[in-house]
């Protein structure tokens, strides 16, 4: 972990792939490869571990939740194209952290109806958006999702409306100014497009 810290990853991967190689059951050996994996873009890679992970987990003894680790495997599928599969991870990342009343069920929750977005699924990525608004009204995630799904419906009032009062409690979350910036320019407001845009840049840039 230290090694990876510090930025000497290929040292990093080559300890724990050693680690692994003695310990081939170790859960958390793998999951710390698949976050290298992951942040090098090696997708594949990640999968596999993934998949291996799956498997063999306890959660009892390694700690790792099972929702977690399809929450990965839906990140990997992702980062390999395939949002089908991520979806359908994603899907069962969600259930499994319902069931096991996961600490992580809201961004669990938020990156489902996100792959759902993915795959064009609107209505079904909704009904979880609104799920987790019932969970906890002040979700700024579940907001950004409904409104970004008005928007790729063309119902650009509407997410304006949800954006704005969005923004004036959370006037530096990024996806926000982002999103904003989109709409005004499919609506062709572009002088408010450019006002969230310069916005967005400041967050950004901090």
């Amino acid at each position: 972990e230290a090694l990876n810290e510090e930025k000497d990853v290929d040292k990093a991967l080559d300890l724990v792939s050693k680690q692994l190689k003695d310990t081939p059951d170790n859960v958390d050996a793998l999951m710390f490869r698949i976050r290298i994996y992951q942040n090098r873009e090696e997708f594949g890679k990640a999968l596999a571990d993934v998949n291996r992970a799956i498997k063999m987990n306890n959660s009892k003894k390694s700690g790792f939740e099972q929702s977690t680790l399809y929450w990965w495997q839906s990140y990997a599928y992702a980062g390999l194209g395939d949002d089908a599969k991520a979806a359908t991870a994603a899907s069962t990342a969600y259930k499994l952290a319902q069931k096991e009343k996961s600490e992580y069920l809201q961004v669990i929750a938020f990156d489902y109806g996100r792959a759902l977005y993915n795959i064009g699924d609107l209505d079904g990525s909704d009904a979880v958006f609104r799920k987790m608004l019932a969970e906890d009204e002040t979700d700024v995630g579940a907001m950004y999702g409904i409104a970004r799904n008005l928007v790729g419906r063309d119902r650009y009032d509407e997410a304006e409306q949800i954006l704005l009062r969005v923004y004036e409690k959370n006037s530096n979350t990024r996806r926000i100014l982002d999103l904003l910036t989109t709409l005004y320019i499919d609506k062709g407001e572009y002088s408010e497009a450019e006002y969230y845009y310069k916005e967005f840049i400041g967050v950004a840039s901090r």
